[in-house]
């Protein structure tokens, strides 16, 4: 402030005056929104700044001093569970993971407000976006799958469907692709975005009846090393289907006639018919059926020669196989028996297959009432019997006709040197050489070693004299048993005898 007065020189004071104006709070919270959208991704940490609020206030001091508040506007939750933010700086943070599958979004009511006396605010909306994360595992909607599927059936046939969910929302973590793991997975496929299985092959339940694998589903269509994937059990069951005849084991085309030897008594078991089938449960139930040629004889007489129709002589159990006799067998059905056996299975449609059963009926005894009939033989078992029985005698007969040579031999020997032998009580001996003064000992040698010459053929002892008490048996074995020289017995011939005998074996 200046002040002047009027005299010559004019005089004049100048003073500063300072004018404060006293703020008053007539002024609100500026934001630069009233929205604030905030994004965060789920699974986030505790504690992430969230959001930073920016607000002003035109006012000084007091009146310019700014405190914010949260309030949610659409949860129960309090908001102190969620979020937090600083009442000075607005600073806003998170207090928990939030989880996109749980919740997505969130919303509070933001307030500003100053310090004056007379409190200014101003109100604004944060609204919190969680982002969804590929965090969820594709997961079945059942433990395992069972199907069953009917064998033969064309490739590209429909086998049954797996599912998986993936709990993720949004569309990009939510699609779901499947594949196939396991050895057995060979003869399947999948489709990879549908999950339906279909066969490669037409399935074989005789080759493998029952399919193990796994099906895999995941979010990668590549299904790389770091995608997350869930696994299930899947098991086929390949069905049976009548496929397959009967199988004939027994008896073997080569070996199916068998011989009755015995009047056997009704209900005996001549054989038995044994079939397998490859296919399974009604399929394989087989029943046999004899369908001719139970009752009459090919080579004989037929077996109701009485005049009685006494229906087929074998019949056939149709469950065991079993081939017995339907009565007893009497002498008048000697013959033999073709028999046209079917066996069938009980699938739909029926499989049958025949066989031939040849019965030859050549009663030789009598089968007694009340014991065991010896056991059948087929025809090969016969002739293998009668073959042994035929090798038998004709050793037998070898050896009699060898005996037989050696006895005539060793009679035309003794006749050809003119053996005579007579038995008398008075023995005279001749000896051509020897002291007749030697005692009886020296002539019983002398008569020995005449009679072992005599049998080598000497022809020096022509002049010996046999003994007349020696006389000639039926053979000449008894003959060399029973004939005596006074008191030196010929004991010589029976041992040459035995010794060639002997020899034959």
């Amino acid at each position: 402030m200046t002040c002047r007065d009027a005299g010559e020189p004019q005089l004049m004071s100048i003073r500063a005056i300072i004018v404060r104006v006293i703020d008053d709070n007539d002024n609100a919270p500026r934001l630069d929104r009233e929205v604030f959208p905030v994004d965060v991704h789920e699974n986030n940490r505790v504690g992430d700044v969230l959001l930073a609020v920016n607000a002003t206030d035109v006012d000084d001091r007091r009146n310019a001093a700014l405190t914010f508040r949260l309030e949610p506007l659409d949860s129960p939750r309090s908001a102190s569970d969620v979020v937090s933010i600083d009442q000075h700086s607005g600073v806003v943070t998170a207090l928990t993971a939030f989880d996109f599958e749980s919740r997505q979004t969130y919303s509070f009511l933001l307030t500003v407000s100053d310090g004056g006396l007379v409190s200014h605010s101003r109100v604004a909306t944060v609204v919190l976006n969680v982002l969804d994360d590929n965090d969820e595992v594709p997961t079945f909607v059942r433990s395992s799958y069972v199907f069953h599927v009917p064998e033969n059936r064309t490739p590209g046939s429909t086998v049954g469907r797996v599912r998986a969910t993936d709990a993720d929302l949004s569309g990009q973590h939510r699609a779901v692709f499947y594949s196939l793991e396991g050895h057995d997975s060979r003869a399947f496929r999948v489709a990879a975005r549908t999950g339906e299985l279909f066969v490669r092959a037409a399935l074989d339940r005789e080759e493998q009846p029952v399919w193990r694998f796994r099906a895999r589903a995941s979010n990668d269509p590549l299904f790389g090393a770091r995608s997350s994937r869930g696994s299930v059990d899947v098991v086929v069951h390949v069905a049976d289907v009548n496929d397959h005849f009967p199988v004939v084991r027994r008896p073997r085309r080569d070996n199916a006639t068998f011989v009755v030897r015995q009047l056997l008594p009704v209900g005996h078991v001549v054989t038995r018919v044994e079939a397998t089938d490859a296919d399974d449960g009604q399929n394989a139930r087989l029943s046999f059926a004899i369908i001719n040629g139970g009752g009459d004889a090919v080579d004989g007489r037929r077996a109701g020669t009485s005049g009685r129709d006494e229906g087929p002589l074998f019949v056939i159990d149709e469950v065991s196989g079993d081939i017995t006799t339907s009565r007893h067998i009497r002498r008048d059905d000697v013959g033999r028996y073709t028999l046209l056996v079917a066996v069938s299975d009980a699938g739909l449609p029926r499989r049958l297959t025949t066989t031939h059963v040849v019965v030859i009926v050549n009663v030789t005894g009598h089968y007694p009432p009340g014991q065991l009939a010896p056991p059948l033989q087929t025809a090969d078992e016969d002739d293998e019997e009668a073959a042994k029985d035929l090798t038998l005698a004709l050793i037998v007969g070898v050896c009699c006709v060898a005996v037989v040579v050696k006895l005539v031999v060793v009679a035309v020997f003794c006749v050809r040197h003119n053996v005579a032998v007579r038995l008398s009580s008075n023995v005279t001996q001749k000896v051509c050489s020897g002291d007749a003064e030697t005692g009886a000992g020296n002539k019983t040698a002398a008569t020995t070693a005449s009679v072992w010459k005599r049998l080598h053929g000497h022809a020096d002892h022509c002049d010996d004299v046999i003994p007349a008490s020696c006389s000639v048996r039926h053979s000449p074995l008894s003959f060399l048993h029973t004939c005596q020289l006074h008191t030196v017995k010929i004991s010589v011939y029976p041992r040459i005898f035995c010794g060639e005998f002997f020899s034959i074996f």
